[in-house]
């Protein structure tokens, strides 16, 4: 853990270093300087800091209004706050650096994905060692970040005073960063109870320092190359980061992980391909760009690298993990990596030179006389126009659509989670919540059948934990964990305790006398009025994301913007209190982010910014927050 708690904060620096380095090493003499920003950067400083403030009062109160609870509004509103500020800074950063088109483009998305990655991991560091509740408890109660970062990154793409569209990667690259470091933590939590070992959450963050510096580090000689006119200067880069980070990856694997560092160093290992597709993407021939399967090839080959992650990650279970929940640690796992080699890639390129085609004209020349015939040829040069620029649409919306995918799944983890805290305090609730899953038969009985169990469950591991006496041995955090634990859960679980001496036989046969309430994961939407009124609301929100891409004025698409948090807030509640069961509201919001998150980032074309990407991240961002408040 040493190794984790040391290079987070490494990684970090040396992103911002290696950032600034290339900002102010190298500029094109030809390139003219840019206009003064100063208004514009005051403008967008405001608003950013008004979105930011409202919708930071906004998650509180509701989070702390469903809770009941001053210290859960607390969380919610600080670290939304932390999300939204980390963000906001890049964004200003790369305002202000980047918008000189003679420089490379390196501080807005490297220090974004800094900025982002220790926000992220010092929250972490805090909810976990001050709720007292583990890895688990402290990643459920930071999730609102992510919605802070995603507001904050659309806030920058579409508000007044927004920068070019260049300079606006710097916001998505921290909401993407901090998206995908949130999955990852959320998947982790159920590993990391199970085991027993904080290490499986702590890893994703590893993951994500690693990508981050090898991307740093790649930008150095990115720079240089493209500053000596070389066009492949951004590939090279992003093949450099890929390698780099793999090599680091693999060795904080074998050192941090206990056991299947292999599996998890393999599904990272599919992240960085994925990473490295969407970096080729947009640099097709003309020809075949133009034509669907040039088009949907990058984002085919991602998806099944995506598949592998989930596939490799699922090898876990030989560790005692559920494989559901393995899957999905190894899916987010490749979602924190993907976004390295686009990172470089998006740092660079504007500073590498445009790839001129060769072409060649044949003059062909006959003639006859008479006792004489001939045929002369004459080869010369001639400019060909350049091949149109990769755009950064694409590799931008890839990994987005990656991380907001992750992070509308990371909705069940997070859950099940809440679902515990109120099994432990509300059993009542609890297995009403059950019920409207699909989880128990309908009915009264079944559901007070039910909630005795858990109680008389709970009364029974509270009664082992004051017999162990040890809070580090078998706490509260291992009394909310096995109220929901199925079988294979449940004996990973004692057997893991019995090797290390913190239980005894005796102690480990209380706990195995009980059934399985719950499934590993949660169920993804189902048919319910909150599913459907989730999957229209969200393909609204994507075609607005459309119909935004160019507005007539700035304003419009940021009171959209502000508008999403206003509908989340609004319709969660009335689905949860006169929707026909208690869990329709969860079952808006996970098909809320299920569409709009991947939706709104798939819809960015070649000609476009990145503007659908961050509304993407934001819808997911917020939909996450609001579920962080659903079942507190």
């Amino acid at each position: 853990m040493l190794l984790a708690q040391a290079l987070i904060p490494i990684a970090a620096v040396v992103a911002v270093a290696a950032a600034f380095v290339c900002a102010l090493a190298a500029r094109d003499p030809a390139a003219p300087p840019p206009p003064p920003r100063r208004a514009a950067l005051l403008e967008l400083s405001l608003v950013l800091l008004a979105a930011g403030l409202v919708a930071t009062v906004a998650v509180a109160a509701f989070i702390g209004g469903y809770a009941g609870a001053l210290d859960r509004a607390a969380w919610a509103g600080g670290s939304f706050i932390a999300g939204c500020a980390a963000v906001a800074a890049a964004g200003l950063l790369a305002a202000a650096l980047d918008a000189d088109a003679g420089r490379p483009a390196a501080v807005g998305p490297l220090s974004g994905g800094a900025l982002a990655l220790g926000a992220v991991a010092g929250l972490f560091g805090l909810a976990s060692s001050l709720a007292g509740e583990g890895p688990w408890a402290g990643a459920s109660l930071i999730a609102p970040a992510a919605g802070g970062a995603g507001l904050a990154a659309a806030v920058a793409a579409f508000g007044p005073g927004a920068a070019p569209a260049r300079t606006s990667l710097g916001p998505l690259a921290g909401a993407v960063v901090a998206a995908a470091a949130l999955a990852g933590l959320l998947a982790a939590g159920e590993l990391s109870a199970r085991s027993g070992d904080a290490a499986w959450s702590a890893f994703p963050l590893v993951v994500a320092a690693c990508v981050l510096a090898a991307a740093a580090i790649a930008s150095i000689p990115g720079a240089v190359l493209a500053a000596s006119g070389r066009a492949a200067a951004p590939l090279v880069s992003a093949w450099l980061a890929a390698i780099v980070s793999a090599l680091a990856v693999v060795g904080a694997a074998i050192v941090l992980l206990p056991a299947g560092a292999g599996w998890a160093a393999g599904a990272v290992g599919a992240g960085l391909g994925a990473g490295l597709l969407l970096a080729h993407g947009g640099i097709l021939p003309g020809a075949a760009a133009d034509r669907l399967p040039g088009r949907l090839l990058p984002w085919l080959i991602g998806a099944l690298a995506l598949a592998i992650a989930w596939t490799l990650g699922r090898e876990l279970a030989g560790e005692g993990f559920a494989p559901g929940a393995a899957g999905l640690y190894g899916l987010t796992l490749a979602a924190v990596a993907a976004p390295g080699p686009v990172l470089v890639r998006l740092a660079i390129f504007p500073f590498a030179p445009p790839v001129t085609a060769a072409a060649a004209a044949v003059d062909v020349e006959t003639w006859a006389r008479p006792g004489e015939a001939g045929i002369a040829l004459a080869v010369t040069a001639a400019a060909a126009p350049a091949r149109p620029e990769p755009a950064n649409a694409l590799p931008a919306a890839g990994i987005a659509a990656a991380a907001a995918l992750a992070l509308a799944v990371a909705l069940s983890p997070h859950a099940r989670h809440e679902l515990l805290r109120a099994a432990e305090t509300e059993p009542v609730r609890a297995a009403a919540v059950v019920q409207d899953l699909g989880l128990l038969p309908p009915g009264d009985p079944d559901r007070y059948a039910f909630a005795n169990e858990l109680e008389q469950r709970r009364l029974t591991l509270e009664e082992l934990r004051q017999q162990v006496a040890d809070d580090a041995d078998f706490g509260p955090a291992d009394v909310r964990l096995l109220l929901a634990a199925d079988t294979a859960a449940r004996d990973a679980f004692v057997d893991a305790r019995l090797a290390s001496g913190s239980l005894i036989p005796g102690e480990a046969e209380r706990i195995t006398a009980a059934r399985r309430p719950l499934p590993p994961l949660l169920p993804l939407p189902g048919v319910s009025a909150g599913a459907a009124v989730g999957v229209l609301a969200g393909f609204a929100v994507a075609a607005a994301a459309g119909a935004a891409r160019r507005p007539a004025s700035p304003l419009r698409p940021l009171i959209a913007a502000l508008g999403l948090l206003g509908l989340l807030l609004a319709v969660g509640p009335v689905l949860r209190f006169f929707g026909p069961g208690e869990a329709d509201s969860l079952q808006f919001v996970a098909a809320f982010a299920l569409v709009a998150g991947p939706g709104a980032a798939l819809m960015a074309r070649e000609d476009a910014g990145t503007e659908a990407p961050a509304l993407g991240l934001a819808a997911a961002g917020l939909a996450l927050a609001l579920a962080a408040g659903l079942l507190a």
